[in-house]
């Protein structure tokens, strides 16, 4: 599968699309159910002795989605605690598996789906208190949190997950109303992990701009990359990674979790932009234990950051930016002659730069060109700055 395709599935996704994404259909309009549909349930999971009290408490979808486990044992006579945690446990799924859109809680529904499969299960909750997203988002986190507590969310965990994606989800709107309304351009896409690389983004984000290079900064531990960022990805001459300890964990293939970097890399890739990784005490892993769209990010060159010589870094960085690379090279490399002219302009950071890019006459990419022929040999491949360790 090519990262255009993959880039282009991404940006070409909508809301409906988002659960086929996820591998889940949803079909039954839980909110919607009458009291016989209900009971036509309790019969298919398993607890058709209890369709009497259902029917005469009159148990309909929408009090069904609110059950909790003090109304079942009080109110349906359920005092077997193995049976209630069975019962809790096919009204979860259910919860999960619902469609919502019967009463307007698709745009909750998908909102934490993206966090999460399980937290699925409180978009009723949430709806029925006549939450938004949009309401959330104007909310502060103690505020938050506590409505979350009001409507039904007790797992601590969950309330902090929940609270933090708004945060984010609300930073990256803000980003993304402020460059759509100035309808600005940038010279570089920068992301960052909000818990470890936020001060050293704005830190580099700054001194870029005191130098004249404009910048779009934005945090990837969000649980989903928006359709304007991707195309400003798109837009965007280079794209500047921050890489603390554990940095790329989210792109690894044993990891399950957030995939707005890995969307990110995916998208810079298939636009060839120059990608600078900035790494900060951090471990490149394995080639084979990134996700293969993505494993070209080891071969850039990249900045080592030292914070004792902060100057020294901003300026190997803008020389990056600006195409002025001249780093020395122990490799196959040093005769990149014999590749093709189209291809050794695009080697910033492995022969002296020539020419002009496909994006600008001073600005040049910066990947390493690994033919295929040599990157299965023994030879060393790589310049000291990559991700990749020389053989």
């Amino acid at each position: 599968m090519s990262r255009q395709f993959l880039l282009n599935r991404l940006l070409g996704m909508d809301q409906e699309e988002v659960a086929l994404h996820h591998g889940e259909e949803y079909f039954e309009q839980v909110p919607q159910w009458t009291v016989e549909d209900v009971v036509k349930w309790l019969k298919k999971v398993g607890f058709g002795e209890y369709v009497s009290v259902f029917e005469q408490c009159g148990v309909d979808g929408d009090i069904l989605l609110l059950l909790k486990d003090k109304d079942i044992k009080e109110d349906l006579q359920m005092q077997n605690g193995i049976l209630r945690k069975r019962f809790l446990r096919e009204l979860k799924n259910l919860r999960k598996t619902s469609d919502y859109s019967s009463c307007d809680g698709a745009d909750i529904a998908d909102f934490l789906s993206t966090i999460g499969a399980d937290f699925r299960e409180y978009s009723y909750n949430l709806v029925s208190k006549d939450m938004s997203v949009d309401y959330m988002k104007k909310l502060g986190a103690a505020d938050l949190q506590d409505m979350l507590k009001e409507v039904g969310v007790d797992n601590i965990v969950h309330q902090h997950k929940i609270v933090d994606a708004v945060i984010s989800l609300d930073e990256e709107f803000q980003s993304n109303d402020s460059s759509e309304s100035s309808e600005t351009s940038y010279d570089v896409y920068l992301t960052y992990p909000k818990s470890k690389g936020a001060e050293l983004a704005s830190l580099i984000k700054m001194q870029l701009e005191l130098r004249g290079i404009s910048v779009f900064a934005d945090s990837h531990e969000s649980a989903h990359v928006s359709k304007t960022n991707l195309k400003l990805i798109q837009e965007t001459k280079h794209f500047v990674l921050i890489l603390p300890p554990s940095g790329l964990d989210s792109c690894l293939v044993q990891n399950r979790g957030s995939e707005k970097l890995r969307a990110e890399l995916v998208a810079a890739l298939a636009v060839e932009a120059n990608i600078v990784p900035v790494v900060d005490n951090f471990q490149w892993p394995d080639q084979e234990e990134l996700h293969e769209d993505v494993r070209a990010v080891s071969y850039f060159n990249c900045v080592r950051w030292v914070h004792d010589y902060q100057d020294a870094c901003i300026s190997k960085l803008e020389r990056f930016l600006r195409g002025d690379n001249y780093l020395k090279v122990d490799s196959p490399f040093s005769t990149m002659g014999r590749i093709s002219m189209a291809r050794s302009r695009r080697s910033s950071g492995v022969s002296t730069p020539v020419g002009k890019s496909r994006r600008s006459s001073d600005m040049m990419t910066n990947l390493l060109m690994v033919p295929r022929s040599l990157r299965a040999s023994k030879l060393s491949l790589v310049s000291n700055d990559s991700g990749l360790e020389a053989h």
